[in-house]
């Protein structure tokens, strides 16, 4: 008994002294850590408990309450010895499949699944360890417990081994991984204790050995400066490939500004050369085009010094440039279908989180002419790469949407650019959809403060090149040390709503009402987006929606959203305050509760409060 306590205390001196070491320095705040620092904290309760445990075993016939005692504190014992061997295996599990995205995007597609299969599991162990009896033994030289109790716990320790082992063998070229030593450590002294407890059941070393292997954990796990180091060489790793994005992108530019300069001089000496009328007005036509092409290049895409604030028309919404991006990336996948077309899609790694400017009318334009390109495209690609130059607070997006399709002729793209008017009433009408004509997109770039460059030949092709500039967010910086992976876990804990609105003025004026630090907004023009987003898998805490949208209403929606399987977000109809005397049929159809447009302000506090808490 005494080499047992004695064992007990030195580790728990050990185990006091490296957790004082590790909490005092700064940490990074991963999983990895995370997952660390909860070990080291049940690591010194249970050497506490163990100690409880020898006194109160030794000391169980004193009084009746030393019996009670002594039976809830060995309960406890058990309970921690199952908690550490559940949370050492989700720390192998981690580490395992940290460094293989594919794998590891599936774990976070399913972590609910995943978290919700292990609570039930260990659960039902507690479960088990409070029903099963535990029996204790005392001969003055040994005292131990044992019986059903511990015996589960083998059988457990058992099966979280061998799934280890499992985690190793799918991750077998990283074997030699300085991670995986204390699950090596691990099974060796578990085989000697094993021998050790059938030869003699007294020496009580199975909670030494746990506190042993948390300890070499520490330095096997990457210490808070080393890991700062690994971040920032990981930061200048991420900056040299956008510095290699931008050199790509900058030679790019230089061949598109060369060759329209080329073709001008080759057509000037074929203009030198010809006395045929028609054939100079045809060259005189090219020259023009090339030109309108290279001063495009240097001028509005190339030239920084355009890029200024106060020239950017500003329309009070702040979006998630990355998931915009993003989803024009899936609508354009689903609108190809089973075309036999090879889309390329490219979105320059340096661009900024988030933006301010119109999202829905940027939308609008990228996907009207990806659409565009796919409809006069039978065969061979089409190819979309969003590029950026940042200057201080302006983000300029160089869009460009290039396929091999049918081409154009040069009146009809000087027909197309030359749009001047203002949107009439059959286009305004079509701002309500996703897909405009050509002719519009060209209003709508001119409306955002944008220009629109197309390059065409007829048989070979189109490039159509939008620059547009949007206002940089700049969100609040994150220290190295204290913030890293925090900014998806903030994610994780904002309440998403998704407002539902035809009218894109009405939208933008909902989303800056709405605008808190706990809320994530997302705004849609159509009601059908709504109901993609949600049979896609889209989380929503909240859902509101316009009652009068076009092609489908408010009620048409509903009923689709109820079709879908575990759909139970609360949805709240937006009426005017003519339509009060209807409201009770819109809680029949399905909504959840309701508000009036021009008490917005107002009501949506009480929505917010009662649905959102």
């Amino acid at each position: 008994m005494l080499i047992g306590i004695t064992t007990i205390c030195c580790s728990l001196l050990y185990s006091i002294m490296i957790s004082i070491v590790y909490f005092s320095k700064k940490k990074i705040k991963n999983t990895e850590n995370s997952i660390y620092s909860f070990m080291m904290i049940i690591n010194v309760i249970g050497l506490l408990l163990e100690l409880g445990c020898c006194y109160f075993l030794y000391n169980m016939d004193v009084s009746p309450l030393y019996t009670i005692i002594n039976t809830f504190i060995n309960k406890l014992f058990v309970i921690y010895l199952l908690t550490w061997e559940f949370t050492f295996t989700v720390y192998i599990f981690f580490v395992s499949f940290q460094s293989k995205p594919t794998f590891y995007e599936r774990i976070q597609k399913n972590k609910r699944k995943i978290w919700l299969f292990i609570i039930i599991a260990y659960v039902m162990m507690l479960a088990l360890v409070n029903f099963l009896p535990l029996y204790y033994y005392n001969d003055g030289t040994y005292l131990y417990s044992y019986g059903p109790a511990t015996n589960l716990l083998y059988i457990v320790g058992g099966i979280c081994i061998v799934f280890d082992i499992f985690c190793v063998c799918k991750n077998i070229k990283n074997i030699s991984s300085k991670k995986y030593y204390p699950l090596f450590v691990l099974i060796l002294l578990m085989i000697f204790v094993f021998v050790l407890r059938t030869i003699n059941p007294g020496l009580i070393i199975i909670n030494s050995v746990f506190a042993f292997v948390t300890i070499l954990m520490y330095f096997t796990i990457e210490n808070p400066d080393l890991q700062m180091v690994n971040e920032l060489l990981r930061n200048r790793e991420l900056v040299q490939n956008s510095i290699d994005d931008k050199s790509t992108f900058l030679f790019k530019m230089s061949q598109e500004v060369k060759e329209p300069i080329a073709n001008i001089l080759e057509d000037v000496k074929h203009y030198q050369n010809t006395k045929d009328v028609k054939r100079r007005e045809a060259l005189f036509n090219h020259i023009e085009t090339s030109a309108n092409n290279a001063y495009f290049m240097v001028h509005n895409v190339l030239n920084i010094s355009t890029m200024d604030m106060n020239h950017i028309r500003l329309f009070n919404t702040t979006y998630h440039a990355p998931k915009l991006f993003e989803d024009i990336k899936r609508k354009a996948q689903n609108q190809l279908g089973d075309k036999n077309l090879h889309f390329l899609y490219n979105v320059d790694k340096s661009l900024p989180e988030n933006l301010y400017g119109d999202s829905l009318k940027l939308k609008q334009v990228l996907i009207s002419i990806i659409y565009n390109a796919f409809q006069y495209t039978k065969k061979g690609m089409v190819s979309v790469d969003i590029n950026t130059i940042e200057r201080y607070d302006v983000c300029r997006l160089i869009i460009s949407v290039k396929d091999s399709g049918i081409g154009m002729g040069i009146e009809q793209i000087n027909d197309i650019l030359s749009q001047k008017e203002e949107l009439s009433e059959k286009e305004l009408d079509s701002l309500n959809q996703l897909d405009v004509d050509l002719p519009a997109v060209v209003k709508i770039i001119k409306m955002l403060g944008g220009t629109l460059n197309i390059k065409s030949e007829l048989g070979k092709g189109s490039e159509f090149i939008v620059m547009l500039d949007q206002r940089v967010v700049a969100k609040k910086e994150d220290t190295v040390l204290d913030n890293i992976e925090e900014y998806s876990d903030d994610l994780n804990l904002k309440k998403h709503i998704l407002l539902v609105d035809d009218d894109s003025i009405e939208l933008a004026k909902m989303e800056q009402v709405l605008k808190r630090d706990y809320l994530e907004i997302d705004a849609i023009l159509l009601g059908k987006e709504c109901i993609d987003k949600v049979k896609a898998g889209e989380k929503y805490d909240l859902i509101i929606m316009d009652d009068e949208m076009k092609p489908d209403n408010a009620y048409m929606i509903m009923q689709e959203l109820k079709k879908i399987k575990k759909f139970h977000t609360p949805v709240i109809i937006m009426l005017d305050k003519k339509k009060d005397f209807i409201k009770d049929h819109y809680l029949k159809d399905g909504f959840k509760d309701y508000l009036f447009k021009e008490d917005f302000e107002q009501d949506i506090e009480s929505i917010i409060k009662k649905y959102l808490g």
